[in-house]
């Protein structure tokens, strides 16, 4: 039974659904900036109006929105950052919990085969979901926002913000995964995934500085970006750190867990 293209097939729709709602939200969020640039200077008194902490929740900068690229980085961002983390989050607690939600797990266990390497397929599998949505996503992204901007932008920057949703997906998806190895049984996926994402998205709106480390959501500033054409190293860092713990403690628990499909 090769496990890894089995996950691929399982979950290949899902990833693709939430592409599609994606590029869509995208598209019709582009769509509008092409009658809100022949205005901006109004649309960004009108966005000045609103409160700071709205505008916080939202991750909207008025000051970047000129441009193509600083619309999508200042007004569009936030909200895929959302969107994706939802996506990982679901499939990180789906991605092992459905053994036993679905009762196939006594089948799968029974198998030549051990439960680190059933880990590792599941990972890689859910990493190439990932990876080839982020992939296909930034490509979409680049030309739709070439078509309607009218200054080129620089490559190098665009492609550090395109893709920080892959890092905080992959953030969501360990704490999924993880998740999913501590808790004896996931009835449903759903209300823990995105409770956990809202919940942690609704903390950054509002936290200060002092709580950033906590926050994926803060880890990567397009402001910060924008002007120094990198990431903040500490974060990236912590984002790894974080990755590689969540993923080595799944390992570990997952190995010891009593497992029973009924």
């Amino acid at each position: 039974m090769n496990v890894y293209l089995h996950e691929l097939k399982a979950n290949r729709k899902f990833a693709i659904t939430w592409l599609l709602i994606m590029l869509s939200f995208v598209g019709i969020m582009v769509f509008m900036y092409i009658g809100i640039s022949k205005d901006i200077d109004i649309f960004k008194k009108i966005l000045s109006n609103y409160p700071e902490n709205l505008r916080k929740a939202f991750g909207i900068n008025v000051d970047l929105i000129g441009s193509a690229l600083g619309y999508y980085s200042s007004f569009i961002l936030m909200i895929t950052l959302l969107c994706s983390s939802m996506q990982a989050m679901i499939l990180g607690v789906s991605i092992l919990s459905k053994e036993i939600r679905e009762k196939t797990a006594d089948f799968l266990y029974s198998k030549p085969i051990s439960r680190s390497q059933i880990i590792t397929s599941k990972l890689l599998a859910s990493f190439t979901l990932l990876i080839a949505s982020n992939i296909i996503f930034v490509v979409c992204l680049f030309f739709v926002l070439s078509s309607v901007s009218s200054v080129s932008f620089d490559l190098g920057i665009f492609i550090l913000i395109a893709l920080i949703p892959l890092f905080i997906q992959f953030i969501f998806f360990s704490l999924g995964i993880f998740i999913s190895a501590i808790m004896s049984k996931i009835k449903a996926v759903l209300p823990i995934s995105m409770g956990t994402v809202f919940g942690i998205y609704i903390l950054s709106s509002f936290a200060g500085e002092e709580l950033r480390v906590l926050l994926p959501f803060k880890y990567f500033d397009t402001k910060y970006i924008l002007n120094n054409s990198k990431y903040e190293l500490n974060y990236v860092i912590l984002t790894f750190v974080i990755i590689t713990i969540l993923t080595a403690l799944t390992y570990i628990i997952y190995k010891k867990k009593d497992i029973h499909s009924v």
